[in-house]
C-alpha cells in the first residue's frame, strides 16, 4: 500500500470520522486474525475491498489496535461527560433524554413510573455559614445516599444547584413514597436534621399525548412546593 494511502487512512481514524465500534465484546476472539482485521477495517472505514487488500498485515494490525484504543477512550469520555463532576450522578441534559425514553417505554408497556423531585434543605445556609466545601459535601452525601438506596437501574439526575431527580421505573406512587421516606430518615439521622424535601409524580394510567418528561417534572415540582407550604403552615 502506498505511503500516502496509509497516511490518509491514519488521518481518517485520527479525525474520528469512523463509527468506532471496534471493542473486544464485538470482535469476538482477541486479538483478531488477519481476515477479521481486514473485515473490521472494511466495515468501519468504508474503504473498498481492493484498498483493504493492499494494506500490509502489520499496518492492518496497527490500525485496528488504534481503533480499539480510540473506541475505549471515547466511551470513557462519553461516560464522564454524562456525569455531574461534583456528585457523580447524571447531568440534566442526559438525564432528561433518558427520562423521556423511560416515559415512552412505560407508555408502550402500560407499566408504572414515578418521579421524585428531591430538594436539599438549607444548602444556601450551609454555604453561607460553613463555606462552599461544606455545601459540596452535603450535596455529595445526598447523591451518594440516593444512589446507594435506589436500585441500580433507577436514574438519579442533578437537576439544579440543590435539586435532584430520581426516576423509579416500575414503582407506584406509594412504593416510591415509602422508598424516599426511608432515604430521608437515613439522611436525617446522619445529619441530625431533615436533609431533603421530596415531591412525587407518577405517569397517568392511560398514556396521554402531553404526559412527557417535562410534564412529569413539573408535576413533581408542584408536589414539592405544596409539601413545603404544608410544612410552613405546620410551624
Amino acid at each position: 500500500m502506498a505511503g500516502s494511502r496509509v497516511r490518509a487512512v491514519t488521518q481518517r481514524i485520527d479525525r474520528g470520522r469512523a463509527d468506532l465500534v471496534a471493542d473486544h465484546s464485538l470482535l469476538g476472539d482477541w486479538p483478531p486474525g488477519e481476515s477479521a482485521r481486514r473485515d473490521i477495517l472494511a466495515s468501519i472505514l468504508g474503504l473498498p475491498d481492493a484498498a483493504i487488500a493492499e494494506i500490509p498485515d502489520a499496518t492492518a494490525e496497527l490500525l485496528v489496535d488504534r481503533l480499539v484504543a480510540m473506541s475505549a477512550r471515547l466511551r470513557r469520555l462519553e461516560a464522564e461527560a454524562a456525569l455531574d463532576e461534583l456528585t457523580g450522578v447524571l447531568r440534566r441534559g442526559v438525564g432528561m433524554r433518558l427520562l423521556q425514553a423511560e416515559v415512552d417505554r412505560v407508555h408502550r408497556s402500560n407499566g408504572h413510573l414515578t418521579l421524585a423531585f428531591v430538594d436539599v434543605n438549607g444548602l444556601k445556609r450551609v454555604n453561607d455559614n460553613d463555606g462552599h466545601a461544606a455545601g459540596d459535601s452535603l450535596l455529595q452525601a445526598v447523591a451518594r445516599t440516593l444512589r446507594r438506596r435506589l436500585r441500580s437501574y433507577d436514574l438519579v439526575v442533578r437537576w439544579g444547584g440543590d435539586e435532584f431527580l430520581c426516576v423509579l421505573s416500575g414503582a407506584t406512587l406509594d412504593e416510591a413514597r415509602a422508598k424516599l421516606t426511608l432515604i430521608g430518615a437515613e439522611l436525617h439521622q446522619h445529619m441530625g436534621r431533615p436533609a431533603i424535601s421530596v415531591g412525587l409524580a407518577t405517569l397517568a394510567p392511560e398514556p396521554e399525548a402531553d404526559d412527557d418528561a417535562m410534564a412529569l417534572v413539573g408535576r413533581a415540582d408542584a408536589d414539592l412546593y405544596a409539601a413545603r407550604q404544608v410544612q410552613r403552615l405546620a410551624r
